[in-house]
């Protein structure tokens, strides 16, 4: 789907939504290995349709939540994206999740999503996204890795890298990467945007890219 350079920077905000930042175990992964490129055939690429199948909806009964033209996200046009809207201080989020039907991902896999804000977001995207989302993967439909913290296991860092190359359809300076470094196998990945306190109302989802 894409064959944009993400010649990524650290954001300033660097790797956001970690609760547990002195876990040296946790949040592998340096920002400055970040993948060069998403393009179909290389390393680190997009997960297209037909290999790539698509769900999409609303958690927790967020009545004002949607998502519009989700299959935007695994199709073969560089320019659709979905869009993941949230109602602005409503609990619940919107969601997109792609399944991998060819192939397994090992453990130490960069993987996530290329996403931009609303033209009109007031609250810059990297602290939106920061607050906002949620990438979770999964095996078999068993959760595997996730941002968020949970009983089990402490979270992953979410990574949020610039993309100095401007999208179709995406602000000026306000496309990002988000993603993390996996440390257990998966077939799945899911984004979720929302919660409690949204800060952001609408997030625009280009393409899921995975890689070693």
């Amino acid at each position: 789907m894409f064959g944009y350079a993400l010649a990524a920077l650290l954001t300033g905000a660097g790797l956001a939504a970690c609760s547990d930042p002195d876990d040296s175990t946790h949040g592998a992964g340096s920002v400055i290995d970040a993948p060069e490129a998403c393009a179909p055939g290389g390393a680190f690429a997009p997960l297209l349709a037909p290999r790539a199948v698509l769900d999409s909806g609303i958690a927790g009964g967020c009545v004002a939540c949607r998502v519009v033209d989700p299959h935007a996200v695994v199709d073969t046009d560089p320019q659709n994206f979905a869009t993941l809207q949230v109602g602005i201080g409503l609990a619940g989020t919107a969601f997109i999740s792609v399944f991998d039907s060819a192939r397994v991902s090992p453990p130490g896999t960069r993987v996530g999503f290329l996403v931009a804000g609303d033209d009109e977001a007031a609250i810059p995207l990297t602290v939106a996204v920061g607050q906002q989302t949620t990438i979770t993967t999964f095996l078999n439909g068993t959760e595997q890795d996730s941002t968020r913290p949970s009983a089990d296991s402490p979270p992953l860092a979410l990574q949020i890298l610039e993309v100095p190359i401007l999208l179709p359809g995406a602000p000026p300076a306000e496309t990002r990467f988000i993603g993390l470094v996996t440390e257990k196998e998966f077939d799945e990945v899911r984004l979720d945007f929302g919660g409690a306190v949204n800060l952001l109302n609408s997030l625009r989802v280009f393409s899921l890219c995975t890689g070693a």
